[in-house]
């Protein structure tokens, strides 16, 4: 019976620590979600296009030099990037993570290239009205050798 009592007590702290977690999340405005929506729409499709002229209007003045280089390496080179539902975490009042998995099929130095399944992401950041990119992971290039 005493192995048991613990066996309860030990659920129930652990099914009130994930509740916690739950209600302590970091969701965002559901207008600030689809500011982002659009954001990832311009994303995806800049990156289907080879689109470096788009890419870099998405990047914050303050971006990180590893994403400031993904433009300049798409050099249209073929690109199929295609993402499942993002999620958004809020960081603090200005910045908010983007996280995705990704299917992409890329040609490049290192032939043809397919992914599936793997986690990307962004940290946009409110720079004026707009979201801009101020870091992440989500550089297709990479993957196939650009």
């Amino acid at each position: 019976m005493k192995k048991l009592s613990i066996f309860f007590a030990a659920l129930f702290t652990t099914f009130s620590f994930a509740l916690l977690d739950v209600q302590n999340s970091h969701s965002v405005d559901p207008q600030v979600a689809i500011e982002l929506d659009a954001q990832m729409e311009i994303l995806v499709n800049a990156l289907n296009a080879s689109d470096g002229t788009a890419l870099s209007s998405l990047m914050g003045s303050n971006a990180t030099d590893a994403v400031k280089e993904i433009p300049m390496r798409l050099k249209g080179n073929k690109i199929e990037y295609i993402i499942g539902n993002p999620s958004y975490e809020s960081l603090d009042n200005q910045q908010i993570k983007s996280t995705w998995k990704v299917s992409s099929t890329s040609t490049g130095i290192n032939g043809n290239v397919s992914i599936t399944g793997l986690s990307h992401n962004a940290v946009f950041e409110k720079q004026g009205n707009d979201w801009r990119i101020v870091d992440g992971s989500f550089d297709p290039t990479s993957l196939a050798g650009f």
